[in-house]
């Protein structure tokens, strides 16, 4: 556990860190390494908010392949808090995505 708190502290700094430079990359590897912290720790609401953040900055720069590593690592979230309609939501996005690859 303290090495995923470490993480997180460490994520949260990165994060900071790249709002200060505007680089957009980072920023949401940043959200989504916060994010699967938080996970990891237990705090699966608090992963929820930075996870949707994560995949919202890949999907607005059109990073595919983490916007889709990010939308799965939500649905297990949302399958561990039982939020079916929630994981059925995604289910539709990673179909949508899928679809436009095609």
């Amino acid at each position: 556990e303290n090495d995923y708190e470490k993480s997180l502290e460490l994520w949260n700094e990165i994060l900071l860190q790249a709002k200060n430079i505007t680089n957009s990359e980072i920023i949401a590897a940043s959200l989504y390494g916060a994010g699967r912290c938080c996970w990891k720790l237990g705090r699966t609401s608090d992963a929820v908010i930075l996870l949707r953040r994560a995949a919202s900055n890949y999907k607005w720069q059109n990073m595919d392949d983490e916007y889709l590593k990010t939308l799965n690592s939500l649905k297990a979230c949302f399958s561990e808090l039982e939020n079916e309609s929630a994981v059925k939501e995604i289910d539709n996005e990673i179909e949508q995505l899928a679809e436009s690859k095609r």
